[in-house]
């Protein structure tokens, strides 16, 4: 260590796990090796400038490891090494040095696209975050929660909510941090399918913990108004409405008088603003009403007392009131134009009904739209006003013509449904027609196949007889040849020898 063995070795081991043309392998050890090197230097005096300068060093080069596009498992050995470090650091009670280590992994981790490297990086924090109290995870929720803002449209991960949970729970957690956590986790819960309820688990830590501070009760009573507009709001996935439904019935089962007190509040105030404009309350608002019996009883005598006020009596809650009637059933009656009573002194049972006992057919129960609801709960079975003529009509008017919207709201749907059902039948006409003809032109190829395997092998046929008629001529040309040779030679023989004996 005093002749500067150390540094040496730190030094090329910082430049191998730099280097991008260093294998894979060649990196990973050398991330290894340059963290045992630092760690085993930091207690001796004479590297000093080691340990201040090298760890800055050696951490830029582990996060850019941490993002090498190598290979995964030099992510994994970069994210090790750095979990390591700041275990070591933090064991070590070492505050010059820890918070940098820190910042280095948060920053990593924020920047890891590998889903299951950084897993494992969010797991080796949750670890380190639960044996640290002192720990401040206010940098890591405001760099998760604008990693969360920049990337709005993609889902929040299962990690993602174990580690807010493990933020929510840390001791440094502050309200600020935990309120905006829970902004995104209520988003979650109600709007994303995938994770709706498992987001609902870290929402249910931060309320249950932070439910007496003013910034968190604010939020919620605010995020209250809003499930509770869903829960009559047209449009409304059922899904939606399911999920409003599943965290209302979650929060008020928490051991907590406040969160509990703020729902039964705002509960009543809608229901309340509900009955004054619609004679039955929503079956959504009255399955959450009747959860608290006494809350139900009060809003009955406020419902009663309203419409006794206004000279209604027909509509005083109790055995047969408006209320009880709601929940034995709601059934849509059509409206048709009834004189008023104009001769008087005539009885009210001598009057012509306000609503004809003659139900509107419905197509389905499941498909009919929001407004049919609404409509249901103005057209409560024996809940006859006792108006005056000119408020009677009024009234029948704006009865009849909600009944003609519906219906020409169900013949547009009937329609629509119609022209889908044709579109459907057309699409697979062409599919049908298109497997026809790719059966056809398989068949095409098929035989286009055949032929030229027929016409190849006729030319090899044909190749193969030509060569033989060639050899043949060949042989017969050296044969002539060789007798018309012959023929020349005889003669010079026989001038040879006459020329012979002639000598």
């Amino acid at each position: 260590a005093e002749q500067g063995v150390l540094g040496h070795f730190l030094a090329r081991c910082v430049q191998r796990l730099g280097d991008e043309r260093s294998t894979a392998g060649t990196q990973q050890a050398a991330a290894l090796l340059a963290v045992d090197l630092w760690l085993a230097g930091v207690g001796h005096r004479s590297t000093v400038a080691l340990a201040t300068e090298g760890l800055g060093d050696l951490l830029a080069a582990l996060k850019k490891a941490s993002q090498s596009r190598q290979s995964p498992t030099s992510q994994l050995v970069a994210f090790s090494c750095l979990s390591r470090l700041l275990g070591t650091l933090c064991g070590r009670c070492d505050a010059e040095r820890a918070p940098a280590a820190y910042r280095t992994f948060v920053y990593a981790l924020v920047e890891a696209d590998n889903g299951l490297v950084r897993s494992f990086a969010v797991r080796n924090l949750m670890d380190f975050l639960r044996e640290n109290e002192g720990v401040p995870v206010g940098i890591l929720a405001e760099l998760m929660l604008k990693k969360v803002q920049i990337a709005s449209g993609e889902p929040l991960s299962l990690i993602d909510l174990e580690l807010f949970s493990a933020i929510a729970k840390h001791p440094r957690c502050t309200v600020d941090h935990a309120a905006k956590i829970a902004q995104v986790l209520a988003r979650a819960s109600i709007e994303d399918d995938g994770i709706g309820r498992a987001a609902t688990v870290p929402l249910l830590n931060i309320l249950r913990r932070f439910s007496e501070d003013e910034e968190v009760a604010v939020f919620f009573e605010r995020f209250t108004q809003i499930m509770l507009t869903k829960l009559i709001q047209r449009g409304v996935p059922k899904n939606q409405v399911s999920h409003v439904q599943e965290v209302l019935v979650k929060v008020v089962s928490l051991p907590d008088a406040s969160l509990q007190g703020t729902v039964r509040r705002l509960l009543r105030d809608v229901c309340k603003a509900y009955l004054s404009s619609y004679e039955a309350l929503h079956p959504n608002l009255q399955s959450l009403i009747e959860l608290w019996p006494s809350e139900e009883a009060e809003l009955q005598a406020w419902v009663a007392e309203q419409f006794a006020a206004r000279g209604h009596p027909g509509h005083a809650t109790g055995s047969d009131g408006g209320m009880n009637d709601a929940r034995d059933g709601l059934e849509l009656r059509s409206v048709t134009d009834s004189k008023p009573n104009t001769a008087g002194g005539v009885a009210a049972s001598e009057r012509p009904p306000l609503v004809p006992q003659v139900q509107l057919p419905l197509a389905s129960a499941s498909l009919r739209p929001a407004e049919l609801e609404q409509a249901e709960a103005v057209a409560v079975e024996g809940q006859a006003v006792a108006t005056t003529p000119s408020a009677r009509e009024r009234r029948m008017l704006q009865l009849a013509q909600e009944t003609e919207n519906l219906r020409e709201e169900l013949d547009r749907a009937r329609e629509d449904h119609q022209k889908a059902l044709e579109e459907a039948g057309k699409l697979r006409s062409d599919i049908d027609e298109a497997r026809d003809l790719q059966k056809q032109v398989q068949t095409e190829v098929e035989q286009l196949k055949a032929r030229r395997d027929e016409v190849l092998a006729r030319r090899a046929s044909l190749g193969g007889v030509g060569a033989g008629v060639a050899v043949a001529g060949n042989a017969a040309g050296d044969l002539g040849a060789n007798a018309a040779g012959g023929r020349a030679a005889a003669p010079g023989g026989r001038g040879r020898g006459a020329l012979g004996r002639r000598g």
